[in-house]
């Protein structure tokens, strides 16, 4: 088995730039939190020494380490530090998410049809001037900074133009 099985194995499958992050994370901490994880890390060494007494001491020591970050509250999927969160937590994010969705459904590109709409006199014009809606969202695009399909335009000018 080689060292980085060991790492994966011992750390519960962080990869070598998780465990990176685990140490910039650890670093970055004000010296009494450091302590802390330090201070756990030596319970942690001892745990798994006691669970794999094959492996040399400055491996488990350094797995123990980061297994300590970890506990203490480094999140393995953004490298930040987290709060456990208990069930009411989880059931207000579930709420929020379903809001958002709600949101996405009721509101589809509203963001880009308020920023389309901004500059609707230059659209209008352009179109006016038979440039078609592909040419307009390309001038959009590098003009105005706005990313806008060509059919999404044609579609606010059927609801916009052909309905007055």
């Amino acid at each position: 088995m080689t060292n980085e099985d060991t790492f994966q194995l011992l750390t519960g499958g962080l990869t070598p730039k998780e465990r990176a992050n685990v140490r910039h994370w650890i670093a970055s901490l004000p010296e009494e939190e450091y302590i802390n994880v330090h201070h756990a890390a030596a319970k942690k060494y001892y745990q798994l020494r006691d669970g794999h007494p094959a492996i040399s001491g400055k491996i488990l020591h350094y797995c123990g380490h980061i297994l300590a970050a970890r506990e203490y509250g480094w999140d393995t999927l953004k490298g930040k530090g987290y709060r456990v969160a208990g069930d009411a937590q989880f059931e207000d994010l579930k709420d929020i998410r379903k809001m958002k969705f709600r949101n996405l459904k009721n509101n589809e590109n509203a963001i880009i049809r308020r920023k389309v709409l901004g500059y609707w006199g230059e659209v209008k014009e352009a179109k006016q001037n038979g440039i078609g809606f592909r040419k307009i969202a390309k001038y959009l695009k590098q003009s105005r900074k706005i990313d806008v399909s060509p059919s999404y335009i044609h579609k606010i000018w059927k609801e916009v133009e052909e309905s007055a």
